[in-house]
Protein backbone atom coordinates (compact mmCIF):
# COMPACT_ATOMS: atom_id res chain seq x y z
CA UNK A 1 0.00 0.00 0.00
CA UNK A 2 1.58 3.35 -1.06
CA UNK A 3 2.71 5.43 2.10
CA UNK A 4 0.23 8.28 3.10
CA UNK A 5 1.45 11.63 2.00
CA UNK A 6 0.91 13.03 5.14
CA UNK A 7 3.94 11.44 6.19
CA UNK A 8 6.47 12.58 4.06
CA UNK A 9 4.37 15.04 1.67
CA UNK A 10 4.87 14.98 -2.40
CA UNK A 11 3.37 17.21 -4.84
CA UNK A 12 3.04 13.26 -6.77
CA UNK A 13 0.92 11.99 -4.25
CA UNK A 14 -2.19 10.13 -5.37
CA UNK A 15 -5.01 11.95 -4.61
CA UNK A 16 -6.51 9.42 -3.25
CA UNK A 17 -4.28 9.34 -0.28
CA UNK A 18 -4.62 12.58 0.72
CA UNK A 19 -6.36 13.19 3.96
CA UNK A 20 -10.15 13.93 3.03
CA UNK A 21 -10.66 11.76 -0.30
CA UNK A 22 -10.54 8.48 -0.60
CA UNK A 23 -11.49 5.99 -3.18
CA UNK A 24 -14.94 7.51 -3.86
CA UNK A 25 -13.53 11.01 -4.17
CA UNK A 26 -10.89 10.63 -5.75
CA UNK A 27 -12.50 8.81 -8.72
CA UNK A 28 -14.84 11.95 -9.21
CA UNK A 29 -11.57 14.18 -8.90
CA UNK A 30 -10.31 12.16 -11.46
CA UNK A 31 -13.00 13.32 -14.01
CA UNK A 32 -11.80 16.83 -13.17
CA UNK A 33 -8.30 15.84 -14.17
CA UNK A 34 -6.94 16.25 -10.96
CA UNK A 35 -4.87 12.19 -9.87
CA UNK A 36 -2.38 14.02 -7.71
CA UNK A 37 -2.26 16.64 -4.86
CA UNK A 38 -0.01 18.74 -7.27
CA UNK A 39 -2.69 18.64 -10.32
CA UNK A 40 -5.08 20.18 -7.59
CA UNK A 41 -2.77 22.76 -6.71
CA UNK A 42 -2.80 24.46 -10.62
CA UNK A 43 -6.47 23.28 -10.58
CA UNK A 44 -7.32 27.09 -10.63
CA UNK A 45 -10.73 28.70 -10.68
CA UNK A 46 -12.68 29.59 -13.19
CA UNK A 47 -14.57 32.79 -11.14
CA UNK A 48 -14.79 34.04 -8.37
CA UNK A 49 -17.44 35.41 -5.61
CA UNK A 50 -16.80 38.61 -3.96
CA UNK A 51 -18.66 38.07 -0.14
CA UNK A 52 -16.93 41.20 1.30
CA UNK A 53 -20.01 42.98 0.88
CA UNK A 54 -23.26 42.53 2.55
CA UNK A 55 -26.62 43.78 1.02
CA UNK A 56 -29.77 44.67 2.49
CA UNK A 57 -33.35 43.06 0.76
CA UNK A 58 -34.51 46.35 -0.38
CA UNK A 59 -31.17 46.91 -2.63
CA UNK A 60 -31.14 43.40 -4.47
CA UNK A 61 -32.73 42.33 -8.06
CA UNK A 62 -34.48 39.40 -8.68
CA UNK A 63 -31.82 37.60 -10.58
CA UNK A 64 -28.73 38.66 -8.34
CA UNK A 65 -26.49 36.69 -6.36
CA UNK A 66 -25.55 38.41 -2.92
CA UNK A 67 -24.12 37.86 0.72
CA UNK A 68 -27.01 38.69 3.34
CA UNK A 69 -26.96 38.98 7.27
CA UNK A 70 -29.96 37.48 8.55
CA UNK A 71 -32.01 36.52 11.41
CA UNK A 72 -33.76 33.88 11.62
CA UNK A 73 -37.52 34.66 12.49
CA UNK A 74 -39.99 31.41 12.23
CA UNK A 75 -40.10 27.57 10.78
CA UNK A 76 -42.86 26.03 8.01
CA UNK A 77 -42.85 23.21 5.77
CA UNK A 78 -44.15 23.20 1.94
CA UNK A 79 -44.58 20.83 -0.28
CA UNK A 80 -42.84 19.62 -3.62
CA UNK A 81 -43.48 16.43 -5.47
CA UNK A 82 -45.42 14.59 -2.57
CA UNK A 83 -42.53 15.74 -0.11
CA UNK A 84 -42.69 17.71 2.27
CA UNK A 85 -39.38 20.18 3.02
CA UNK A 86 -39.22 23.05 5.53
CA UNK A 87 -39.11 27.03 4.38
CA UNK A 88 -37.91 29.32 7.13
CA UNK A 89 -38.41 32.59 7.56
CA UNK A 90 -35.71 35.03 7.82
CA UNK A 91 -35.11 38.73 7.84
CA UNK A 92 -32.43 41.75 7.88
CA UNK A 93 -33.00 45.76 8.79
CA UNK A 94 -35.03 46.00 5.65
CA UNK A 95 -37.50 43.33 5.39
CA UNK A 96 -38.00 39.62 5.21
CA UNK A 97 -37.64 36.60 2.94
CA UNK A 98 -38.39 32.45 2.82
CA UNK A 99 -35.92 30.29 2.44
CA UNK A 100 -36.76 27.10 0.44
CA UNK A 101 -35.26 23.97 1.50
CA UNK A 102 -35.80 21.38 -0.80
CA UNK A 103 -34.20 17.82 0.48
CA UNK A 104 -32.53 20.00 3.45
CA UNK A 105 -34.33 18.89 6.31
CA UNK A 106 -31.00 19.52 8.80
CA UNK A 107 -31.52 23.22 8.42
CA UNK A 108 -33.92 23.87 10.96
CA UNK A 109 -31.83 22.10 13.28
CA UNK A 110 -28.84 24.27 12.44
CA UNK A 111 -30.62 27.45 11.65
CA UNK A 112 -33.22 27.96 14.96
CA UNK A 113 -35.23 30.75 15.73
CA UNK A 114 -33.36 33.42 16.56
CA UNK A 115 -29.81 32.40 14.77
CA UNK A 116 -28.29 34.89 13.25
CA UNK A 117 -25.99 33.51 10.19
CA UNK A 118 -24.93 34.62 6.59
CA UNK A 119 -26.37 33.70 3.24
CA UNK A 120 -25.27 34.22 -0.01
CA UNK A 121 -27.81 32.91 -2.89
CA UNK A 122 -29.99 34.29 -5.91
CA UNK A 123 -32.62 36.72 -4.99
CA UNK A 124 -35.91 35.76 -6.02
CA UNK A 125 -40.11 36.76 -5.74
CA UNK A 126 -42.10 33.76 -4.97
CA UNK A 127 -46.10 34.37 -5.66
CA UNK A 128 -44.25 38.10 -5.20
CA UNK A 129 -42.89 37.51 -1.82
CA UNK A 130 -38.71 37.63 -1.74
CA UNK A 131 -37.47 33.95 -1.28
CA UNK A 132 -34.31 32.10 -1.93
CA UNK A 133 -33.92 28.44 -2.89
CA UNK A 134 -30.17 28.16 -4.21
CA UNK A 135 -28.22 29.65 -1.32
CA UNK A 136 -25.00 29.05 1.01
CA UNK A 137 -24.86 29.78 4.51
CA UNK A 138 -21.90 30.75 7.50
CA UNK A 139 -23.22 30.56 11.13
CA UNK A 140 -22.19 33.90 12.92
CA UNK A 141 -20.61 32.62 15.86
CA UNK A 142 -18.10 30.95 13.68
CA UNK A 143 -16.59 34.00 12.33
CA UNK A 144 -17.28 33.17 8.93
CA UNK A 145 -14.34 34.86 6.61
CA UNK A 146 -16.60 37.19 3.85
CA UNK A 147 -14.36 37.29 1.42
CA UNK A 148 -13.31 36.55 -2.14
CA UNK A 149 -14.07 32.76 -2.94
CA UNK A 150 -12.88 30.69 -5.74
CA UNK A 151 -15.47 29.21 -8.00
CA UNK A 152 -14.38 25.88 -9.49
CA UNK A 153 -15.56 23.67 -12.23
CA UNK A 154 -17.26 21.29 -11.05
CA UNK A 155 -18.27 17.37 -11.70
CA UNK A 156 -21.23 14.85 -10.16
CA UNK A 157 -20.31 14.21 -6.53
CA UNK A 158 -18.39 17.22 -5.89
CA UNK A 159 -19.32 20.92 -4.62
CA UNK A 160 -17.96 24.04 -4.48
CA UNK A 161 -17.57 23.83 -0.30
CA UNK A 162 -16.47 20.54 -0.76
CA UNK A 163 -13.39 21.57 -3.52
CA UNK A 164 -13.04 25.13 -1.37
CA UNK A 165 -11.83 22.87 1.46
CA UNK A 166 -9.89 20.31 0.22
CA UNK A 167 -7.94 22.68 -2.02
CA UNK A 168 -7.21 24.72 1.09
CA UNK A 169 -5.99 21.51 2.79
CA UNK A 170 -3.62 20.85 0.28
CA UNK A 171 -2.14 24.60 -0.19
CA UNK A 172 -1.58 24.44 3.45
CA UNK A 173 0.27 20.81 3.22
CA UNK A 174 1.47 21.12 -0.31
CA UNK A 175 2.44 24.47 -1.33
CA UNK A 176 6.20 25.14 0.42
CA UNK A 177 7.28 21.76 -1.72
CA UNK A 178 6.63 23.13 -5.06
CA UNK A 179 10.32 24.12 -6.90
CA UNK A 180 11.07 27.05 -7.50
CA UNK A 181 12.11 26.68 -10.94
CA UNK A 182 12.68 30.40 -11.98
CA UNK A 183 16.06 32.04 -11.01
CA UNK A 184 15.85 33.83 -7.82
CA UNK A 185 17.68 37.25 -9.49
CA UNK A 186 14.60 37.61 -11.40
CA UNK A 187 12.13 37.08 -8.94
CA UNK A 188 13.95 39.14 -6.28
CA UNK A 189 14.22 41.67 -9.26
CA UNK A 190 10.66 41.87 -10.39
CA UNK A 191 9.16 41.10 -7.03
CA UNK A 192 7.44 38.18 -8.76
CA UNK A 193 7.04 36.30 -4.80
CA UNK A 194 7.88 32.10 -4.01
CA UNK A 195 5.25 30.18 -6.57
CA UNK A 196 3.73 28.65 -3.50
CA UNK A 197 2.49 32.09 -2.75
CA UNK A 198 1.28 33.13 -5.74
CA UNK A 199 -0.95 29.53 -6.17
CA UNK A 200 -2.70 30.40 -2.72
CA UNK A 201 -3.37 34.02 -3.54
CA UNK A 202 -4.70 32.79 -7.25
CA UNK A 203 -7.56 30.28 -4.84
CA UNK A 204 -7.92 32.58 -2.28
CA UNK A 205 -7.34 36.03 -2.47
CA UNK A 206 -7.23 38.58 -0.28
CA UNK A 207 -8.60 40.94 -3.04
CA UNK A 208 -8.85 41.64 -6.34
CA UNK A 209 -5.52 43.58 -6.54
CA UNK A 210 -3.36 40.72 -5.19
CA UNK A 211 -5.09 38.17 -7.42
CA UNK A 212 -4.30 41.01 -10.18
CA UNK A 213 -1.02 40.77 -9.12
CA UNK A 214 -0.45 37.15 -8.44
CA UNK A 215 -1.99 35.87 -11.79
CA UNK A 216 0.56 38.36 -13.65
CA UNK A 217 3.25 37.00 -11.42
CA UNK A 218 2.63 33.50 -12.29
CA UNK A 219 1.75 34.36 -15.91
CA UNK A 220 5.49 35.78 -16.11
CA UNK A 221 7.16 32.73 -14.89
CA UNK A 222 5.40 30.58 -16.56
CA UNK A 223 5.83 32.58 -19.72
CA UNK A 224 9.81 32.99 -18.80
CA UNK A 225 10.37 29.07 -18.89
CA UNK A 226 8.70 29.19 -22.28
CA UNK A 227 10.95 31.49 -23.83
CA UNK A 228 14.45 29.47 -22.22
CA UNK A 229 12.96 26.22 -23.76
CA UNK A 230 12.22 28.58 -26.87
CA UNK A 231 15.92 29.65 -26.99
CA UNK A 232 17.56 26.14 -26.31
CA UNK A 233 15.28 24.96 -29.40
CA UNK A 234 16.30 27.89 -31.59
CA UNK A 235 20.41 27.29 -29.98
CA UNK A 236 19.91 23.53 -31.00
CA UNK A 237 18.14 23.87 -34.21
CA UNK A 238 21.95 25.80 -35.33
CA UNK A 239 23.54 23.02 -34.58
CA UNK A 240 21.80 20.84 -37.31
CA UNK A 241 23.30 20.68 -40.61
CA UNK A 242 20.82 18.86 -43.66
CA UNK A 243 21.19 18.82 -47.25
CA UNK A 244 18.06 21.14 -48.65
CA UNK A 245 16.87 20.02 -52.02
CA UNK A 246 16.72 22.97 -54.18
CA UNK A 247 13.28 24.47 -55.90
CA UNK A 248 12.78 26.84 -58.69
CA UNK A 249 9.52 28.41 -57.55
CA UNK A 250 7.13 26.79 -60.25
CA UNK A 251 4.32 25.46 -58.55
CA UNK A 252 4.74 29.43 -56.86
CA UNK A 253 4.48 31.04 -60.00
CA UNK A 254 1.97 28.40 -61.59
CA UNK A 255 -0.01 29.49 -58.39
CA UNK A 256 0.12 33.11 -58.58
CA UNK A 257 -0.67 33.15 -62.15
CA UNK A 258 -4.01 31.83 -60.94
CA UNK A 259 -5.60 33.68 -58.70
CA UNK A 260 -7.02 37.48 -58.94
CA UNK A 261 -5.04 39.53 -56.85
CA UNK A 262 -1.04 40.40 -56.42
CA UNK A 263 0.77 39.78 -53.26
CA UNK A 264 1.28 42.33 -50.75
CA UNK A 265 4.44 44.61 -50.41
CA UNK A 266 4.72 43.14 -46.77
CA UNK A 267 3.54 39.13 -48.23
CA UNK A 268 6.21 39.09 -50.45
CA UNK A 269 8.64 40.45 -48.38
CA UNK A 270 8.24 37.30 -45.66
CA UNK A 271 7.82 35.06 -48.42
CA UNK A 272 11.08 36.49 -49.29
CA UNK A 273 12.26 35.51 -45.66
CA UNK A 274 11.08 32.51 -45.68
CA UNK A 275 12.13 30.88 -48.55
CA UNK A 276 15.34 32.12 -47.96
CA UNK A 277 15.44 30.05 -44.57
CA UNK A 278 14.12 27.09 -46.52
CA UNK A 279 17.48 27.42 -48.40
CA UNK A 280 19.72 27.21 -45.09
CA UNK A 281 20.94 23.97 -43.46
CA UNK A 282 19.23 24.65 -40.33
CA UNK A 283 15.76 24.20 -39.73
CA UNK A 284 12.93 27.25 -39.71
CA UNK A 285 11.95 28.70 -37.01
CA UNK A 286 9.46 31.24 -38.09
CA UNK A 287 6.41 33.41 -36.82
CA UNK A 288 3.91 35.12 -38.72
CA UNK A 289 1.78 37.31 -37.35
CA UNK A 290 -0.80 39.66 -39.12
CA UNK A 291 -4.28 40.63 -38.52
CA UNK A 292 -7.66 38.79 -39.68
CA UNK A 293 -7.91 38.59 -43.53
CA UNK A 294 -4.02 40.37 -43.80
CA UNK A 295 -2.67 37.42 -46.02
CA UNK A 296 -1.21 34.86 -43.70
CA UNK A 297 -2.75 31.55 -45.17
CA UNK A 298 -1.74 32.73 -48.77
CA UNK A 299 1.91 33.09 -47.55
CA UNK A 300 1.76 29.91 -45.65
CA UNK A 301 0.24 28.31 -48.60
CA UNK A 302 2.97 29.61 -51.13
CA UNK A 303 5.58 28.35 -48.60
CA UNK A 304 3.81 24.60 -49.10
CA UNK A 305 4.09 24.66 -52.27
CA UNK A 306 8.20 25.50 -52.38
CA UNK A 307 8.47 22.63 -50.07
CA UNK A 308 6.46 20.08 -52.13
CA UNK A 309 8.17 21.09 -55.16
CA UNK A 310 11.40 20.35 -53.46
CA UNK A 311 9.30 16.59 -53.36
CA UNK A 312 8.62 17.07 -49.36
CA UNK A 313 5.31 16.79 -47.24
CA UNK A 314 3.62 19.65 -45.46
CA UNK A 315 1.57 19.84 -42.97
CA UNK A 316 -0.99 22.54 -41.73
CA UNK A 317 -2.40 21.84 -37.50
CA UNK A 318 -5.53 23.73 -36.65
CA UNK A 319 -6.55 24.24 -33.48
CA UNK A 320 -10.17 22.71 -33.71
CA UNK A 321 -11.82 20.38 -36.15
CA UNK A 322 -14.10 23.08 -37.56
CA UNK A 323 -11.29 25.53 -38.78
CA UNK A 324 -9.04 22.34 -39.86
CA UNK A 325 -12.01 21.85 -42.29
CA UNK A 326 -11.71 25.31 -43.20
CA UNK A 327 -8.39 25.01 -44.12
CA UNK A 328 -9.14 22.12 -46.39
CA UNK A 329 -12.07 23.93 -48.32
CA UNK A 330 -10.27 26.58 -48.62
CA UNK A 331 -6.86 25.19 -50.34
CA UNK A 332 -9.01 22.60 -51.79
CA UNK A 333 -10.35 25.45 -53.65
CA UNK A 334 -7.25 27.41 -54.09
CA UNK A 335 -4.93 24.64 -55.64
CA UNK A 336 -8.42 23.22 -57.80
CA UNK A 337 -6.62 23.28 -61.04
CA UNK A 338 -3.19 22.23 -59.83
CA UNK A 339 -1.77 19.08 -58.92
CA UNK A 340 -1.21 19.17 -55.48
CA UNK A 341 -2.89 16.82 -53.29
CA UNK A 342 -4.49 17.24 -50.28
CA UNK A 343 -6.54 15.42 -47.58
CA UNK A 344 -8.34 16.19 -44.71
CA UNK A 345 -7.22 13.88 -41.40
CA UNK A 346 -10.40 13.82 -39.50
CA UNK A 347 -11.58 12.17 -36.24
CA UNK A 348 -15.08 12.26 -37.62
CA UNK A 349 -13.21 8.95 -39.66
CA UNK A 350 -14.08 5.14 -39.35
CA UNK A 351 -11.19 3.10 -38.00
CA UNK A 352 -10.96 1.45 -41.59
CA UNK A 353 -10.44 5.08 -43.66
CA UNK A 354 -8.68 6.14 -41.05
CA UNK A 355 -5.97 3.71 -41.55
CA UNK A 356 -6.26 3.74 -45.36
CA UNK A 357 -5.59 7.55 -45.15
CA UNK A 358 -2.55 7.28 -42.81
CA UNK A 359 -1.34 4.57 -45.03
CA UNK A 360 -1.40 6.94 -48.34
CA UNK A 361 0.53 9.72 -45.81
CA UNK A 362 2.67 7.32 -45.07
CA UNK A 363 3.84 6.29 -48.66
CA UNK A 364 3.65 9.96 -50.08
CA UNK A 365 0.75 9.85 -51.89
CA UNK A 366 -0.38 12.30 -50.93
CA UNK A 367 1.32 16.32 -50.58
CA UNK A 368 -0.73 18.26 -47.96
CA UNK A 369 -2.02 16.80 -44.98
CA UNK A 370 -4.50 19.29 -42.76
CA UNK A 371 -5.99 17.95 -39.19
CA UNK A 372 -6.32 19.20 -35.36
CA UNK A 373 -3.20 18.19 -33.05
CA UNK A 374 -4.02 14.21 -34.27
CA UNK A 375 -1.52 15.41 -36.78
CA UNK A 376 1.27 14.42 -34.11
CA UNK A 377 0.33 11.23 -32.85
CA UNK A 378 2.83 8.12 -33.14
CA UNK A 379 0.06 6.65 -35.68
CA UNK A 380 1.09 9.67 -38.20
CA UNK A 381 4.18 8.66 -40.28
CA UNK A 382 5.33 11.45 -43.06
Amino acid sequence: MPMLPDSNPDLNDDIQYVKGVGPSLSLKLNNLGIYTAGDLLYYFPRAYEDRRTLKLLRNVKEGERATFRFKVIEHSTFYFKGKIHPKIKVSDDSGSAWLYCFNRKFLTDILKVGKIFYLTGIFMRKYKIPAFSQFDYDLDETAPELRILPIYRLTAGVSQKMLRKLTQYVIERYSTFIEEDTPEFITRGYKLGRKGELIKEIHFPEDMHSLRRAKEAFSYQEFFKYQILAALTRNRNKKIKKVRKTFSGKLKKDFLSRIRFELTNAQKRVLKEIEEDLHEQRPMNRLIQGDVGSGKTVVALIALLDVIEAGGQAAIMAPTEILAEQHYQTLSHLLEDSKVRITLLSSSLKPKERKAQLEIIKKGKVDVVIGTHALIQKAVTF
